[in-house]
């Protein structure tokens, strides 16, 4: 019908770059690089078809046709590049799903909106945790600066598409709350693995004054228990 027209990606990178029906470029390998993210999705709903077999697969596909001159410089890009991902393929496994979160329209006062959880993988030739950071914060920021310009509008019933960055279970980076503004903490890797690598940080600081503070006490209780 008519709508596969309307969600067919429109944004073309290269014209010697194309996904495959599936929404994948490229090819598989045995190393791949998970990127999970989430995003809000304001529509009409009368307008659209059924959001999960319809809508969110051509976003899935719009995704990685986007991605294709971040991660493969070399064949998508006019100009000479450098490719430092070392990608071989992209798919668009594992599957989206809608999530049981609140978002608040912001376009239009008769649209819906939905949260997104999405994710899709790169195939590289061999991964090292530098590596898969790397490449996940490059994601990331393709996906990010691409719903800011408005790449992923698919349809004139498509009101927005937002990264989602989640705050608590009731506040979005975009819910018109001020506690909203602070640091996110969306389902981004390289965010969480940062967070993870600071808080290892503070433990590693920590343990040495806990150790003295404890032998202290030992040697003090040692002490008064000999003298008496």
């Amino acid at each position: 019908l008519g709508l596969l027209n309307i969600f067919e990606p429109s944004t073309v990178i290269c014209a010697q770059c194309q996904i495959e029906p599936d929404g994948s470029y490229g090819a598989k390998s045995n190393a791949p690089v998970v990127v999970e993210f989430n995003y809000e999705l304001e529509y009409e709903p009368d307008q659209l078809p059924e959001i999960s077999t319809h809508v969110i697969p051509a976003l899935e596909k719009s995704f990685n046709k986007a991605l294709l001159s971040t991660l493969f410089p070399k064949d998508c890009k006019e100009d000479i590049a450098i490719d430092s991902f070392n990608a071989l393929g992209i798919g668009t496994m594992p599957d989206d799903a809608m999530l049981n979160l609140t978002c608040a329209p912001i376009v239009s006062s008769t649209s819906t909106c939905a949260v997104v959880s999405s994710a899709l993988t790169v195939y590289v030739k061999s991964t090292t945790k530098k590596s898969k950071i790397h490449i996940q914060k490059a994601v990331i920021s393709a996906l990010k600066d691409g719903m800011k310009e408005k790449k992923f509008i698919l349809a004139i019933s498509m009101k927005r598409i937002t990264f989602y960055e989640k705050v608590s279970d009731n506040c979005s980076s975009y819910t018109p709350d001020a506690k909203c503004s602070i640091i996110n903490r969306v389902r981004d890797p390289f965010l969480q693995q940062l967070r993870e690598r600071k808080t290892l940080l503070y433990v590693l600081i920590a343990f040495p004054f806990l150790f003295f503070f404890i032998l202290m006490v030992w040697c003090y209780s040692w002490k008064s228990c000999c003298y008496y």
